[in-house]
């Protein structure tokens, strides 16, 4: 059994049947077919939402243990606070520790510190004696100390000075650790046994726009009299919409027929809306609600010209690798993420955080260059291509087959050596 710990809901919406997001959904059956069956049933221990509850910003799927090989263990109610999680911690702890001897394989990360599900599932592993792999895919650090700024309280450097412990003491006991970003593997410090820094893209090889689509994109980008830019993900404050509208008014005062078409859903619609209404952007951004992530979804992506992303803290969204998928380059601010993928490897451009004129500066550029933006669409393709779901998962998964390869013969050495010193 490979049993995984995480703080994502489910909904239970049958007897052996389970409603996530339709990404993850994408994400667990993927994981599934990159272990080959290794290790047996896929066992998702999580919280659990209550029947019928609204899915606002997801598009729901479902997944079935009989045909999909996944099966949910509820763990807790969602949305506890903190003080009534730890109320039911020690029910949950139990649940764990039953599942992690079980299992051959228990596969945590980092959740909220105050409601550490995923870390309590890693440490009912080690303490079982199981071999265990350790995921962070974000940097919390960095994603707190850019949205409080230099004026951080003291229970912020606390909370961040234990999450440094925490995430430590995890890669340094994991059999592999796969940490998403090169200071979350400096993070990991000088006792992580076996850390791999790894990217967690979704989409597919057959999803990457072929080089005859590629042509055809590349005759529209050169007669293209409006500048079509996306955005993909949640309507939520720290995204930064807000500034990419505003990215909207620069661009279209300066001369450029700039639009936006915005997929997903959330709790900043109205506000966005009444923002687009007030500048006069009714007829340039267009809100089209969530999508459930499909090879359609991103396929529907080639329409684009520029991928707008504007968080206002660092942020590691996978639709970079859906947009390069479909030959779109990113237009966003200079995170580490955004400097890694998109600067580096040339596909799209980044301006200085929260600079919103100088990314519209940059876009103009780019968009009065077609040439550099057509090159910039042919090395999205060939990225998206080199950095499908089935390279990343496939590499995860080789490298997790050594580890408990590795954790099965340090255990059978152990073993033998006890026995030999007990014999008479």
């Amino acid at each position: 059994m490979y049993l995984l710990v995480i703080h994502i809901p489910f909904e239970r919406s049958a007897p052996g049947a389970g409603l996530v997001s339709a990404e993850w959904a994408h994400d667990l059956v993927f994981l599934k077919d990159s272990l080959q069956g290794r290790f047996g049933e896929i066992v998702v221990a999580c919280p659990e939402r209550p029947s019928g509850t609204p899915w606002h910003q997801q598009v729901p799927r479902e997944l079935r243990e009989s045909e999909d090989g996944i099966r949910f263990v509820p763990l807790c109610p969602a949305g506890l606070r903190a003080r009534q999680f730890w109320h039911r911690a020690p029910s949950t702890w139990r649940t764990l520790r039953g599942l992690a001897q079980q299992a051959e394989v228990v596969h945590g990360g980092m959740s909220d510190l105050f409601r550490p599900i995923s870390q309590m599932g890693l440490y009912a592993g080690l303490s079982a004696g199981r071999a265990t792999v350790f995921i962070v895919d974000m940097d919390v650090r960095n994603h707190i100390r850019q949205l409080q700024g230099p004026r951080r309280s003291w229970r912020t450097a606390i909370y961040l000075r234990c999450y440094e412990r925490v995430l430590r003491f995890a890669a340094a006991r994991a059999s592999v650790s796969f940490l998403k970003g090169a200071s979350l593997c400096q993070c990991a410090g000088p006792r992580a046994r076996n850390v791999h820094d790894f990217v967690h893209t979704a989409h597919l090889r057959d999803w990457v726009i072929s080089p005859e689509e590629l042509q055809k994109k590349s005759v529209e980008m050169r007669a293209a009299s409006t500048l079509r830019m996306v955005f993909i993900g949640r309507l939520t404050k720290w995204k930064g919409l807000i500034g990419s509208i505003r990215t909207v008014d620069i661009l279209r005062r300066a001369g450029v027929p700039a639009e936006l078409d915005i997929f997903g859903g959330g709790e900043q619609l109205e506000e966005l809306n009444r923002l687009a209404h007030d500048l006069n952007l009714r007829d340039a951004i267009r809100f089209l609600g969530a999508r459930p992530y499909s090879s359609k979804f991103v396929t529907s992506l080639r329409d684009y010209h520029l991928m707008l992303y504007t968080p206002e803290a660092e942020d590691t969204p996978r639709s970079i690798f859906d947009a390069m998928a479909a030959g779109v380059p990113t237009a966003s601010f200079d995170f580490e993420y955004t400097r890694r993928w998109v600067a580096n490897e040339y596909c799209g451009i980044v301006a200085p955080w929260s600079n919103h004129e100088a990314l519209a500066r940059q876009i103009a550029e780019l968009w009065n260059d077609r040439p550099r933006l057509i090159d910039m669409a042919h090395r999205c393709a060939a990225a998206g291509a080199f950095h499908s779901a089935e390279a990343w998962f496939n590499r995860r998964a080789r490298l997790t087959f050594e580890a408990v390869d590795a954790h099965r013969t340090a255990r059978h050495v152990r073993r033998t050596t006890t026995a030999t010193r007990t014999a008479p």
